[in-house]
């Protein structure tokens, strides 16, 4: 559970739709 979810965030932070535009915490 741990690995999917570190690399779901990993590619999030890599990829703009992953947040708000923002590689950082989202608001």
């Amino acid at each position: 559970f741990k690995g999917s979810w570190l690399a779901a965030r990993r590619i999030a932070r890599c990829h703009p739709w992953g947040g708000s535009g923002i590689d950082n915490v989202p608001r």
